[in-house]
């Protein structure tokens, strides 16, 4: 059996300022530690620690071999954190060389670096594992579903730490996200609305950035226009609920985010043996071969019928940040609106009229919600263990290592990494610019908009 060290550095904590003094240093320690290992370094570009941004370039400058491997992108959606990166450590992020070698975990990433300039054969996918579940799953309306959902309506009872009230006789939908932004938690409560379903929301925003958005969703929760449970997960020591019995007490499982690195909700809801209902986005793309084993609703957009002036401030929202403004029309995708538009929809279902209006634009995605059926268990796993788990994981990722071994010669000293535009045709953007230009999309401006 392989023996696996563990250390934890202080240095590479969150941090929000760095300067070259402190990457360097950084650079230099950790090259005397570990300079003879291949580091396999994750989001070192993301922003939460620009020393260590600085440090793994300088690595890569002096022939250290790595492997970059990212889950999130700082172009994406994350302005604040480019802005950090790009303050501290300048406009370079993504040095080339034979000894740095990059691992996103979708299929979208990888076309995204390698179209970038940094090649094909600098760029790998290596999707994240996925272990199987501990136990088997609690079949839905089972004696042990139902126990499950008693506990949560006593807990209820006894005075509930979350955020709003469970209708004791509604479905109960899960949506096992921290609430930020991307994760669009208002268009689900707007479907729950629609479905007389519950939402339970696990966790709250805690960053600085989501917070007002985390606010709002409890406060729409706190005065009883939406049923169910904000923050439910997170639970005190004495309560006598677990994770567990929130997913056994579930009838179905939804994600309404509007971007994803993996999709984890969508392999969750088949090892849980619960419907998903969740956005078509890229990552299914990743996963058909497993929901293919399923009865998952996947849906592009919820249509939404607002009035001249919603229009206007959607559109003007977009334009702030930078965006092509949705078009101006009386329905839009509710994913468009910001934040106060999304709420006054959400508060307009008490109005029999408009409830029925946007019921009428959404009568194929309603019909299809009410058919909602628990995905095969067995199958689904096999698929899921076949394709993510722990055994395939580790195959690719051995392949990987020896690979880029074989590459970089076994060791520091693999030579300097190159600027990023060095090889490129004169006139082609640099590998930053081209990668930001990939994630200036309206699908990205959707993450802010909201905010």
């Amino acid at each position: 059996m392989t023996t696996v060290r563990v250390e934890v550095d202080p240095a590479l904590a969150y941090q929000s300022r760095s300067t070259a003094a402190d990457q360097s240093h950084l650079s230099v320690a950790l090259g005397d530690r570990y300079g003879d290992a291949l580091w396999w370094v994750h989001n070192y570009h993301l922003g939460k620690n620009t020393a260590l941004t600085g440090a793994v370039l300088r690595a890569a400058d002096r022939g250290q071999p790595m492997l970059l491997q990212i889950h999130d992108f700082p172009e994406c959606g994350r302005r604040d954190n480019l802005r950090r990166v790009t303050r501290d450590c300048g406009t370079r992020r993504y040095p080339r060389a034979p000894h740095v070698h990059y691992l996103t975990i979708n299929r979208r990433d990888a076309d995204i670096l390698r179209g970038a300039g940094l090649g094909t054969d600098a760029v790998s996918l290596l999707p994240n594992p996925v272990s199987p579940p501990p136990s088997a799953a609690v079949a839905p309306g089972s004696d042990e579903a139902q126990s499950a959902r008693r506990r949560l309506l006593e807990a209820q009872r006894q005075g509930p730490w979350w955020a709003g009230r469970v209708a004791p006789d509604h479905p109960l939908w899960l949506y096992p996200v921290r609430a930020r932004r991307r994760k669009n938690v208002f268009e689900a409560a707007v479907l729950a609305t629609l479905a007389d379903a519950n939402l339970l929301v696990t966790l709250p925003a805690l960053s600085s950035a989501e917070r007002r958005y985390g606010r709002a969703v409890r406060r729409e929760y706190a005065s009883g226009c939406v049923a169910g449970a904000y923050g439910i997960g997170d639970m005190p020591p004495h309560a006598d609920l677990s994770f567990g019995d929130l997913v056994a007490a579930a009838d179905a499982v939804v994600s309404t985010s509007i971007e994803e690195g993996f999709g984890y909700a969508y392999v969750s809801a088949l090892q849980w043996r619960r419907p998903l209902v969740a956005r078509q986005l890229h990552v299914a793309a990743d996963l058909d071969q497993i929901l293919a084993a399923s009865e998952s609703l996947l849906y592009d957009r919820l249509a939404t019928p607002v009035t001249a002036s919603e229009c206007r401030q959607a559109r003007d929202a977009h334009r702030l940040l930078g965006a092509v403004p949705p078009a101006d029309a009386p329905t839009l995708d509710f994913a468009q609106l910001p934040l106060r538009v999304q709420q006054a929809v959400l508060r307009r279902l008490a109005e029999p009229g408009y409830r029925r209006e946007l019921q009428g634009a959404n009568a194929t995605l309603l019909a299809d919600l009410r058919r909602l059926a628990p995905p095969a268990g067995a199958e689904a796993l096999a698929r899921i263990d076949a394709a993510l788990g722990p055994g395939p994981f580790a195959q690719r990722a051995a392949r990987l290592l020896s690979a880029l071994r074989t590459t970089a010669g076994g060791g520091a000293g693999g030579g300097a990494a190159t600027d990023d535009d060095t090889g490129k045709p004169r006139g082609e953007p640099s590998v930053e610019a081209a990668v930001a230009a990939q994630f200036d999309t309206p699908e990205t401006a959707r993450m802010l908009v909201a905010g």
